[in-house]
């Protein structure tokens, strides 16, 4: 069950209220996101491998476009074994942002196409190509990139799911690493003991790797 948690603490004498989006805690949160992105990295090299063995032939641009595709897919599989290592846990974070981050945005600017899904995709964009159209869209772990199409296209997609986890990545990092000992929210029972728990390792963590 997903709960959204509440919290109020004073910053400067003024209150500030910020919610934050967990499944149960912080800990079950990046385990969900690790198995997340590494489905959808498995899920995205099979289907690349299929579509390899179905080509009949492969020139060095294919097989360029091909490496890419199963490079940006093995990434989603290494940042997601990543975060369920607490001592890999920083390193998986910052991955898992930057995996997030090139899943936001998909364009396609005439001859020029870029699309990149590693698991769902629910996005929401316009098409210029034949007029003017505003369309939703959802699928599973994708990749295109192409240059110099024979047809070319104009459009541009949000993928709605990727912002959701790149807000929660942000929200979980700075959680874990960058927000002062006073600022950091108290957690109610009964997840006081595994958060908190959780938080020292890390802590302890980031001061050896410092």
């Amino acid at each position: 069950m997903i709960e959204f948690i509440w919290e109020f603490h004073l910053t400067n004498e003024n209150k500030s209220e910020q919610m934050k989006y967990r499944i149960k805690n912080t800990k079950t949160t990046l385990r969900v996101i690790a198995i997340y992105q590494i489905l959808g990295g498995v899920l995205g090299i099979g289907l690349m491998g299929w579509l390899l063995l179905r080509t009949g032939q492969i020139n060095g641009p294919l097989l360029f476009i091909y490496f890419l595709a199963i490079f940006l897919f093995g990434l989603s599989v290494h940042s997601g074994n990543l975060l369920l290592k607490k001592d890999s846990l920083k390193t998986g974070l910052i991955f898992s942002l930057v995996l997030q981050t090139l899943q936001v945005l998909a364009f396609g600017i005439g001859s020029y196409t870029y699309m990149f899904f590693s698991g769902a995709r629910a996005s929401i964009g316009i098409d210029f190509t034949n007029g003017f159209e505003f369309g939703f869209k959802a699928s599973f772990s994708e990749f295109s990139f192409i240059i110099n199409a024979s047809e070319p296209e104009y459009f541009i997609n949000i993928n709605l799911i990727a912002i959701l986890v790149l807000s929660v990545l942000i929200d979980i990092y700075e959680e874990l690493y960058k927000r002062k000992p006073d600022e950091k929210p108290e957690v109610t029972e009964p997840e006081q003991s595994d958060d908190l728990d959780f938080k020292e390792s890390n802590e302890q963590s980031s001061i050896k790797d410092h």
